[in-house]
């Protein structure tokens, strides 16, 4: 049985967080995927479940440091402006729509969630 660890993320997945990186964010990842699903995913064996927690590291891994809802920036003769509407979040911290969809895939995401439909 596969289980969710630096090992399984680096060798399995193709991960390229170094294990000090995978140890930092991981941890993030799970508190997500756990709010996704509706339960503790940490000591979890189903594949979809290791996958979504491997996308949401790497998502959580790229926001470091950064602000996913900034709409535009500039800097001298630089700008930049950023469709912020599709950024999707549990408590602040942004979800990859790649873990949602290997969450889906699997019938996992909870019902309140709400990805996957449109507003109105």
């Amino acid at each position: 049985m596969a289980r969710f660890d630096y090992s399984y993320y680096k060798e399995i997945y193709g991960g390229e967080l170094s294990e000090r990186e995978f140890d930092r964010f991981s941890l993030t990842a799970a508190d997500v995927v756990s709010v996704l699903t509706g339960t503790d995913v940490t000591e979890s064996d189903d594949e979809c479940v290791i996958r979504a927690l491997c996308i949401e590291t790497d998502e959580c891994a790229g926001f470091a440091g950064g602000n996913p809802w900034t709409e535009a920036e500039s800097a001298g003769d630089y700008s930049a402006s950023y469709d912020t509407s599709r950024v999707k979040d549990v408590c602040g911290m942004p979800v990859s729509a790649g873990a949602i969809a290997a969450l889906t895939r699997c019938g996992l995401l909870t019902r309140w969630s709400g990805w996957g439909k449109e507003k109105p």
